[in-house]
């Protein structure tokens, strides 16, 4: 009787529970990171490189580039260079700019030479101010102006020391420049330039080869400093001289901002040889007179270098910011950007995977 009874109330207590709504256990959720949760400071955003900021500068770079080329050469020089050379085409004739343009390319070249100097200095400056930005974030330490409990005198001193070092970073960029424009001389020389032992022939020559040496290692030289090649600091040496073979010789190029860097380089020296090309054809036109080509496929091939470093890393950025698995997310895994694959660790474990989240 009490084997029935029992059973009597197991059954009832069955029955009971299956009328009543289910309850799951609810699962634990992993609160998201927010902007009270402190991030640390290797923690890279998706979006790290300034692409707005770049667009500007390099819309303004290449504005001012324009401007030199094609509205600087139309002002009348101080005082002439050389004697104007005669045009023998003249059954097609030249738009006004043009020929004022063509008049004297000693001329053309100088005042090319004047303004992309102007330019270079104002370029290098705002790359290296991107750059120190960079190693800054990198190593997650403060700028200098936010440095707290530093009274006037130690500020003013500060001041002075960042005016000094600028002082000196100009020194040596424009004494490599001017280095390397000898060096350049000597290469067109090698390469096809004029020959002739006139001093009007090898000043056009070296204008051009001023030029491109203001493109290609002014900008390098003030953010990277001076290629250590004899130097005596052996850690510091090894470590630029290192810098400088893995970008401009190997070409291994892992930010945003070392492509900035390197592109508008490489683009230089290709816009100047392909544009030498015209000089060899046959059409006897005044502004096939040297170096006047050369010239313009620099300045072109510099701004070409620019708009393709930009292209290239604005595309990378869709791409990488377009989806993210939500295991990444989850586990605080944001690929850096421009860095080749490398991921930054923000706290957490891995969550679910296969299921994909969009970001805008």
């Amino acid at each position: 009787m009490s084997v029935l009874q029992d059973w009597t109330q197991d059954l009832t207590r069955r029955i009971t529970s299956l009328a009543q709504k289910p309850t799951f256990p609810k699962p634990k959720r992993r609160a998201a990171p927010s902007s009270s949760t402190p991030l640390p400071s290797s923690f890279s955003p998706l979006r790290a490189f300034p692409l707005g900021r770049y667009l500007s500068l390099l819309s303004v770079f290449s504005l001012l580039q324009i401007f030199i080329l094609l509205a600087l050469p139309q002002t009348p020089f101080p005082f002439p260079l050389s004697s104007p050379r005669t045009k023998t085409s003249l059954d097609r004739p030249e738009w006004a700019w043009v020929a004022v343009w063509t008049k004297d390319p000693l001329a053309t070249s100088v005042w090319v030479v004047l303004g992309g100097a102007v330019v270079a200095a104002w370029w290098a400056g705002e790359m290296s101010k991107m750059w120190e930005q960079e190693e800054e974030r990198k190593a997650g330490g403060k700028k200098d102006g936010d440095r707290e409990g530093e009274n006037e005198e130690e500020r003013v001193r500060r001041k002075a020391e960042g005016n000094s070092k600028v002082v000196q970073t100009f020194k040596a960029s424009i004494s490599a420049t001017l280095l390397a424009s000898l060096l350049l001389h000597f290469f067109l020389l090698l390469l096809g330039a004029p020959l002739r032992f006139s001093l009007q022939t090898q000043a056009e020559t070296y204008a051009l080869s001023l030029v491109i040496a203001f493109l290609t290692v002014f900008t390098p030289v003030w953010v990277l400093g001076v290629p250590p090649i004899w130097g005596q600091d052996g850690g510091k040496d090894v470590k630029g001289r290192w810098v400088w073979t893995r970008l401009f010789i190997e070409v291994d190029l892992q930010t945003p901002l070392e492509r900035a860097v390197v592109y508008p380089v490489l683009f230089t020296i290709l816009g100047a040889w392909i544009g030498a090309f015209p000089i060899a054809l046959d059409w006897d036109r005044p502004w096939q007179a040297w170096p006047l080509t050369p010239l313009t496929g620099a300045l072109l091939g510099c701004i070409a270098g620019q708009y393709w470093s930009f292209g290239k890393t604005a595309w990378e950025t869709i791409m990488e910011a377009g989806e993210l698995p939500v295991a990444a997310v989850a586990g605080g895994e944001v690929p850096a950007v421009g860095g080749g694959g490398e991921k930054k660790k923000v706290g957490g474990s891995s969550g679910a995977k296969g299921r994909k989240v969009k970001r805008n």
